[in-house]
This record gives structure tokens, C-alpha cells and sequence, in this order.
């Protein structure tokens, strides 16, 4: 943590993203993402694991459907989609996006 408030601070007193990298020994790509992560969200905390990670409801209703109704057709779990108001006729996923 130390080091990711030592990249802000040094680039909040002019310095440029290849000397800071020299100075600290990390790769212009890591400068350059802590300043970015610190501009986007103005915290210099590493991104949580679990951040990424987030199921879309579709996603979440097609494995639902898969495991706790047993549902294995692609065209069945296209219908129940319409049904419960996930998709409508014009956005629903094609049978091969949903085998992935």
C-alpha cells in the first residue's frame, strides 16, 4: 500500500510516469494503472477479487435453470428467459451463447 501511495504522491509533484517507475523498480504499466485506478476511483487500494467477478442476472438465470430446474434444452431455457421477463424476443441469446 505504501508503495501505491508513493506513485501518487510522486506524480502529484510533477513527476513523470517513467522516472517514477525507475525510482520504485515497478514496470510503467503498473505506475500507469495505480494512476489510473486512483483517478477513476480516487482510491489507491488494489482491486478486490471479487470486483471482476460479478454475474449478470442472465448469466445467473441460465445456470438457475440449468441446475436447480434442470433444464438442459437451449431452446427451453430460451422460453423460460421470455417468461420471467429476463429477455424479450429480440435479445434473447442464441442457443450457442447459451452453452457457454
Amino acid at each position: 500500500m505504501a508503495d501505491r501511495e508513493k506513485i501518487v504522491g510522486l506524480y502529484q509533484n510533477g513527476w513523470k510516469i517513467c522516472d517514477i517507475s525507475k525510482k520504485l523498480c515497478v514496470t510503467h504499466s503498473c505506475v500507469s494503472k495505480i494512476l489510473n485506478r486512483f483517478r477513476t476511483t480516487g482510491s489507491v487500494r488494489p482491486k478486490d477479487a471479487k470486483e471482476s467477478r460479478v454475474e449478470s442476472p442472465l448469466v445467473a438465470a441460465i445456470r438457475d435453470y440449468r441446475f436447480r430446474l434442470g433444464m438442459t434444452r437451449q431452446s427451453e431455457i430460451r422460453e423460460q428467459l421470455i417468461l420471467d421477463g429476463i429477455c424479450q424476443r429480440d435479445n434473447v441469446p442464441s442457443r450457442s451463447s447459451i452453452n457457454q
